[in-house]
């Protein structure tokens, strides 16, 4: 189970080469407007979760959240 950063670019899913343990280690990596971090798990790509987001969220946002 890893994170990385993520963006489009010319239709294709791009990311950064690396494995973050944590999702605030793979937000410092986004560097392209519109990046996102997602998850690997079990070798599948796949969305964050609710409490992912959350933290995604928090460490984008310096600790403030939508409802």
């Amino acid at each position: 189970m890893y994170y990385f950063a993520a963006w489009t670019e010319s239709g294709c899913l791009l990311g950064c080469d690396h494995e973050h343990h944590t999702i605030a280690s793979a937000s410092a990596c986004m560097s392209k407007p519109g990046s996102y971090v997602v998850a690997i798990e079990n070798g599948r790509l796949r969305a964050l979760n609710d409490a992912e987001e959350a933290e995604f969220q928090r460490a984008v946002h310096g600790g403030v959240t939508e409802a």
